[in-house]
């Protein structure tokens, strides 16, 4: 198993990068992670996560995960984890299917942050799980 640590950076409203904010060890799982960055709104933190499949999809597998994937219900989960709103879109314009989280930090502590990237993290494995099981055998619904 690789171990991973993801550098967590802020970004400005013009999208550039202003500062380092922490190195958080994710292990393995940090390959499920796109990109994550903080930005500011309106003097809060907002965490941007974007999470995607670990590998590549087949063409049929992309429209299916789309289809299967519940972002309602790991939002939720999600929310309840960071005691906050969480807001999602889908990043349709990914090789792979992706989804971006964002929500508010409420604090500074990055060793609760780092559980809170693994629980969500785990949170997303899980729904994917569950997604490749229920497309496993649907492929000719997709051709």
């Amino acid at each position: 198993m690789n171990e991973f640590a993801i550098i967590l950076m802020k970004k400005d409203s013009d999208n550039m990068i202003t500062e380092e904010v922490a190195t958080i060890d994710i292990g393995s799982d940090a390959e499920y992670i796109n990109s994550i960055f903080i930005t500011e709104d309106k003097k809060k933190e907002i965490l941007n996560i974007q999470l995607a499949t670990r590998a590549g999809v087949e063409d049929w597998e992309y429209t299916a995960i789309y289809d299967y994937y519940e972002e309602d219900k790991v939002s939720e989960a999600i929310a309840e984890i960071v005691k906050n709103q969480v807001t999602v879109s889908i990043c349709d314009e990914e090789f792979n299917p992706a989804w971006e989280y964002s929500f508010p930090l409420e604090d500074d502590d990055i060793d609760l942050l780092e559980k809170v990237l693994k629980d969500l993290i785990q949170i997303h494995k899980d729904e994917l799980q569950d997604v490749f099981l229920a497309i496993k055998d649907k492929e000719e619904e997709y051709l």
